[in-house]
């Protein structure tokens, strides 16, 4: 099986039926170690993640570790919080210092903090040209 097969799969568990582009509408996260895994794979076989939408906690975990390989639409918006066992949700340091400058990681069950695309574009490139046609509009 090849790393670019392995690599969908990977994120199809995470998201749903995931093609290369793997476009994400709606994600509220869920197993951090799930999506890291995918996040790894994905750069591995140079797999384009798209967020084209929400995208909370461990999607943002999957969104920092694959960076080279994620682009942002309009409509991305960005979910953090503190995981289930009080620690902040990994991710690389300059999106944890940007957290932790707008007062850090509410709690796991408390209302969770935003990142909007204005602000993600600091982080991660547009997609412009890479997106699928009508992706870029908000």
């Amino acid at each position: 099986m090849g790393k670019s097969t392995v690599a969908l799969i990977l994120l199809t568990r995470v998201f749903g039926t995931c093609h290369d582009p793997c476009v994400v509408e709606y994600n509220r996260g869920g197993h951090v170690a799930w999506f890291e895994q995918a996040a790894h794979a994905a750069r591995a076989a140079q797999v384009q993640v798209i967020i084209n939408g929400f995208c909370g906690s461990s999607c943002m975990t999957l969104a920092s570790e694959a960076r080279p390989y994620v682009c942002i639409t309009p409509r991305a918006i960005f979910a953090y919080h503190r995981t289930n066992y009080g620690d902040p949700i990994p991710l690389g340091r300059d999106l944890d210092h940007w957290i932790r400058v707008r007062g850090g990681y509410p709690p796991f069950r408390g209302v969770p903090g935003r990142m909007s695309y204005d602000a993600a574009r600091a982080f991660w490139p547009t997609c412009g040209s890479r997106a699928p046609e009508g992706l870029n509009e908000q």
